[in-house]
């Protein structure tokens, strides 16, 4: 399961844009512009076809957007873990009970209509709620059959290439496991998945595709 998928679509006016941002994530790390992203951000403006042409702001702000949010540090969140555990162990006694819908992201769900499944929007709505106070910036990402749920505390990157860093409960251990994810997070190697145990079933997970 790739949990930076979206369902989100783009139409054929976008694809410029949408390339020259894959192109561009990489190098793309201040909030200033360098000479290079500037030329880059230029190209992609000059080849725009049709109308809709997005400002560089827009450009910009949605190139900010998709670098999304940084790995914290395991300490940090296995702290995060053991301070409000009874919040972790009630939020996924929900997502069990809710086995039908299989992803909330902040402002995007699968099934896309949660209703169709007899998920209510005030259900969602308190999933959205307990993430926040939760540090869960991207929601949860499960199968139905519940075998393994993550909570993603953060994803960068894109479908194409991105990484994430998420609590994971599982119903069976990995059969590998690394003492830290810090230097894994910090670093553009291989890819791969990789998982920290913090106690029972529940788990730090880092995955890089």
């Amino acid at each position: 399961m790739n949990p930076l998928a979206s369902p989100r679509k783009f139409n054929r006016k976008s694809i410029w844009l949408l390339t020259g941002l894959l192109l561009l994530q990489a190098s793309f790390m201040g909030a200033q512009e360098t000479p290079a992203q500037q030329e880059a951000i230029d190209k992609i403006l000059d080849s725009w076809e049709g109308p809709n042409k997005p400002s560089r702001e827009t450009i910009a702000k949605l190139l900010k957007a998709w670098e999304g949010q940084p790995h914290k540090p395991d300490s940090e969140l296995i702290s995060k873990f053991l301070s409000h555990q009874p919040e972790f162990e009630h939020l996924i006694s929900m997502i069990q009970s809710d086995r039908q819908i299989t992803r909330i992201d902040d402002d995007w769900t699968l099934p896309s209509d949660p209703s169709s499944v007899g998920i209510t929007n005030a259900r969602v709505a308190d999933y959205r709620v307990r993430f926040k106070q939760l540090g869960i910036a991207r929601g949860f990402a499960a199968d139905t059959k519940r075998e393994e749920i993550r909570l993603l505390v953060s994803c960068q990157g894109t479908v194409v290439r991105g990484s994430s860093k998420s609590y994971v409960y599982l119903k069976s251990p990995p059969k590998e496991l690394v003492t830290n994810l810090d230097a894994l997070s910090k670093d553009d190697g291989t890819d791969g998945t990789w998982y920290r145990h913090i106690q029972g079933p529940w788990y730090l997970e880092f995955d890089r595709h």
